[in-house]
């Protein structure tokens, strides 16, 4: 079966050579979008715990605060939980997740807001 002399198609359609892209940057595409599940409090100074699912393994995942209040947070590509860094302490904000591939960053995760401090820091997952 061919679609053009010297390019046989295999059965499903695809050229031979050509892989389906499974979403984790491997064929140039960026990796699947994360989703947080959770967010732990940690009592004062110390930072959340923070909790994900992923389509793939990307190289890296990267913590990122808006506003850029705090560096972004690396966190190896198989990793689906991370201690943070900052410990967002008698602040107000919002953090997200991204996935980094050798195809790009993905979208943004579901945000989570933080607030409060000592024993009464709220993190609340969107």
């Amino acid at each position: 079966m061919t679609d053009r002399p010297g390019h046989p198609r295999q059965l499903d359609g695809r050229r031979h050579g050509h892989h389906r892209d499974p979403g984790d940057g491997f064929l140039g595409r960026p990796a699947g979008c994360p989703r947080i599940t959770t967010c732990t409090e940690a009592n004062g100074s110390q930072g959340n715990t923070l909790a994900w699912t992923a389509a793939s393994n990307p190289t890296t995942f990267e913590v990122r605060y808006t506003a850029d209040v705090h560096p972004a947070q690396s966190v190896a590509g198989t990793l689906r939980t991370v201690a943070l860094t900052e410990g967002p302490n008698g602040e107000t904000g919002t953090f997200y997740l991204v996935a980094i591939s050798s195809g790009g960053t993905s979208a943004p995760s579901n945000p989570v807001s933080y607030s409060g401090n000592g024993s009464n820091k709220v993190c609340a997952v969107g």
